[in-house]
């Protein structure tokens, strides 16, 4: 890009009040409770341990980043979970690959700027998405049997799939012009759909989640 546009995007920005972001990271910490016990205890996982509520994916402590300017901040996340197995038997190889990559984004505003010595909250908002991963493979397998597993892969691919989003606020007590600690509460919905072995499957989950935060501006 020509010198001489990158400085006429520059003055673009400064006349609209724009400044140049910093940057914004942190973790999140999400305690466990007896709601997650009792998921488990029912068997209410999807199967593959890399869904979105299997707790791999999504584990209790988790990191984020993104540009912030005075009030506004992009926050980006990643998760990823991937398992996989080969076995030998009679010189014949078994393959099964299970996997998933959640990309997520949320805007927040905060209702005042982020100064050390001061308090100041934040709404947001974000999305998220599933990108599965499934494989199963044999070398002993008829074209049939093949099939049949390509089949229960593309079922897999469905429950762990998703799209989904959230609504939330925060609070952050910054106690250095660097560092802050506080906590979020959101309101969380996933939706997933896919044809299973008892016909075509809509599942929808929505509960609320509440965060422990410390964050960092760079």
């Amino acid at each position: 890009m020509p010198a001489s546009l990158l400085s006429l995007l520059a003055t673009a920005a400064l006349s609209t009040g724009l400044a140049a972001p910093r940057t914004l990271a942190g973790l999140d910490w999400v305690p466990a409770g007896r709601g997650d016990l009792e998921w488990v205890a029912q068997g209410q996982g999807s199967g593959t341990l890399v869904g979105e509520l299997d707790g791999l994916l999504r584990p209790p402590l988790s990191a984020w980043a993104g540009p912030a300017w005075d009030k506004d901040a992009v926050i980006f996340g990643l998760g990823v979970a991937r398992q996989a197995t080969s076995t030998w038997t009679s010189q014949q190889k078994t393959h099964v690959a299970l996997g998933s990559v959640r990309p997520s984004v949320d805007y927040r505003r905060y209702l005042r700027p982020r100064e050390a010595g001061q308090a100041t909250a934040w709404l947001g908002a974000g999305v998220h998405g599933n990108i599965p991963w499934v494989r199963y493979t044999s070398e002993s397998w008829t074209a049939e049997e093949q099939a049949a597993m390509d089949e229960a892969a593309a079922a897999d691919r469905g429950r762990i799939g998703g799209l989904g989003g959230r609504l939330g606020l925060g609070a952050e007590a910054w106690l250095t012009e660097s560092l802050a600690v506080g906590g979020s509460w959101s309101g969380r919905l996933h939706r997933q759909q896919y044809n299973g072995t008892d016909g075509y499957t809509v599942s929808t989950w929505v509960g609320g989640e509440a965060a422990l935060t410390l964050a960092l501006q760079l």
